[in-house]
């Protein structure tokens, strides 16, 4: 008789445990929420969805054991969890176990239909280079057409050359995924002695990303700014991180606590120009931005488009990156750089000869197409492009990264589908910095990829005296390569279409003395032009930054600054 009250006494306590371990969740204390989601447990050992929100913690504590280990618990109770069976396919793909992350994203798709799952199935195919698999691509200009159905704007750059679409998309995406509260303004600024600049990210190690701009706090002007950076990745050691560290006036990690209290720190740290180096790229907290932390925000280097949100003030570009034409796609004001818009690491080593191409599994004789991209970056297009020029240049072969084994087997079977040798693809696995550039000089000639360049990889080359070849296309993303190109002053690199392209890849490829002609300009030239000269970059930076916030003080909309030298 006394059954009832004790289940509903049970189920008031259910309620409250689950909602007191979903708030210590959300303000990430894991520690607590654990305690309190096990006493959920306790009550109802079969709760699937309370497993699965101790999955949850342990997936952002980053301890993926044992996330997967509480989300397979809750699909052993509910099979066709969807919710469970996505996070499982998430760290599956965090992991690297791409093919199984596919496979579960797949069922998920099939018990729901979703254009973010979608997405997602696209993005694995796109790194597996499955091309003939990528099914109908008809949901992204369905989800264009909707208000609620969002996808990260960063998962089609490399699938469309569309700057139109890409705002669109990011403006639909900052509708839907970003915090509604009202963002605070900034009507004055700070009485700082020094302008504060913040710089945002989850990726100062070792990181592409690090490797571009470690040099850029040493050159800040400590008369006029002060540099603050800001880390929510996990620490990593590495020399890149320990130089850009030792240049810092404060470093500081806030990876561990929420978006609210970075809010609040940032806002007490008194940071005048808040700068994201991540945008809408992995790994990104966008949401500490729609907050407004600064009185100026800005998107810049890590993200190659525009982010669509109204509380980013700049994008940081330059002429060839945002051509005229297309300036309407950019919804922030834009701060042009003369030269390019990529910063370079001046103390980039350049390692001498240790190596020779058989090391590499290369034939001493053969002339080396390279492109050294992300797989995702390759599409049929570009490949059936690279193939030709290989079958026009006799004893030629493409060296590419080996970004995973499904990329490697995929690739070798369209090379034999189209009639070519899969022995003239070469597949170069990860290597050291010093020791990745010192390889990069066997190369003849870089091919780029079309709807998303090579970004720091082709300066990798251009630092190690590498011609890049590339189609200039409309987006920030297919324009990258032209800008560095034209910073070194080898307009002829740069065509317009995919038959010029392939037209003077064929002519290069034929021709030794003028690929050692084009080194040869890039070897004696190359500290006289303005894409390695960090000095002269970051000086032209602070011209930018400064102008921002001179427009800021007088109390005017951001609007379009150019910086001329």
């Amino acid at each position: 008789m006394n059954f009832y009250n004790h289940n509903s006494k049970n189920e008031v306590m259910f309620e409250k445990f689950l909602n007191w371990g979903i708030a210590h969740t959300n303000s990430k204390n894991y520690d607590e929420a654990l305690k309190f989601f096990r006493k959920v447990i306790s009550l109802k050992p079969k709760s699937f969805f309370a497993l699965r929100c101790i999955g949850d913690v342990f997936k952002y504590k980053k301890d993926y054991k044992n996330a997967l280990y509480f989300y397979h618990q809750s699909l052993r109770i509910n099979p066709n969890y969807v919710d469970a069976i996505n996070e499982c396919a998430m760290i599956f793909k965090k992991n690297g176990d791409l093919k199984l992350s596919l496979k579960m994203f797949e069922k998920s798709l099939i018990l729901k239909d979703s254009i973010s799952i979608q997405s997602y199935i696209l993005s694995l195919k796109m790194q597996m280079c499955e091309w003939d698999n990528l099914g109908n691509l008809d949901f992204l200009k369905k989800q264009l057409k909707s208000n609620d159905d969002y996808i990260s704007p960063f998962s089609t750059l490399a699938v469309e050359d569309n700057p139109k679409n890409n705002l669109k998309r990011s403006k639909i995406y900052v509708r839907n995924f970003c915090n509604k509260e009202k963002n605070d303004s900034f009507k004055s600024g700070y009485n700082n002695k020094l302008i504060k600049i913040g710089y945002f990210s989850s990726d100062f190690y070792d990181h592409a990303t690090l490797s571009l701009m470690a040099d850029l706090p040493q050159f800040h002007n400590k008369k006029i700014f002060s540099v603050h950076a800001y880390c929510y990745g996990k620490v990593k050691k590495g020399k890149l991180r320990d130089k850009f560290i030792k240049y810092v006036d404060t470093f500081v990690n806030i990876e561990n606590i929420s978006d609210k209290e970075i809010k609040e720190l940032v806002k007490h740290h008194q940071i005048d120009i808040a700068i994201d180096l991540k945008g809408y790229t992995n790994g990104s907290r966008i949401n500490i931005f729609s907050q407004r932390i600064a009185p100026i925000q800005i998107n810049y280097l890590g993200y190659p488009s525009t982010m669509g949100a109204d509380f980013i003030d700049y994008i940081i570009a330059d002429k060839t990156i945002i051509p005229v034409e297309q300036r309407k796609y950019y919804s922030e004001k834009i701060i042009y750089l003369p030269n390019s818009y990529q910063p370079n690491n001046l103390s980039r080593v350049y390692p001498s000869p240790t190596s020779r191409k058989s090391d590499f599994g290369i034939p001493s004789n053969s002339f080396v197409f390279a492109n050294f991209n992300n797989s995702y970056k390759i599409t049929k297009k570009e490949f059936e492009v690279w193939i030709r020029v290989l079958k026009n240049v006799n004893n030629s072969v493409l060296w590419l990264f080996n970004s995973n084994k499904w990329m490697i087997k995929n690739l070798s079977n369209e090379a034999k589908v189209s009639g070519l040798d899969p022995n003239r693809l070469i597949f170069a696995d990860p290597l050291p910095y010093k020791k990745h550039l010192e390889r990069l000089r066997h190369i003849d000639l870089f091919l780029d990829t079309f709807n998303c360049n090579a970004h720091t990889t082709a300066s990798d080359a251009l630092w190690m005296e590498v011609p890049v070849l590339t189609k200039i296309g409309k987006q920030f993303a297919a324009r990258v390569c032209a800008s560095l190109i034209y910073a070194v002053n080898l307009p002829e690199l740069v065509t317009k279409n995919v038959n010029d392209y392939t037209k003077l890849a064929i002519a290069l490829g034929k021709n030794k003395s003028e690929i050692l002609e084009i080194k040869r300009k890039l070897k004696f030239g190359k500290s006289k032009k303005p894409l390695f000269d960090t000095k002269r970059y970051t000086k032209n930076f602070e011209k930018g930054l400064l102008e921002a916030f001179f427009i800021f003080r007088r109390k005017e909309k951001p609007v379009d600054i150019y910086i001329n030298e």
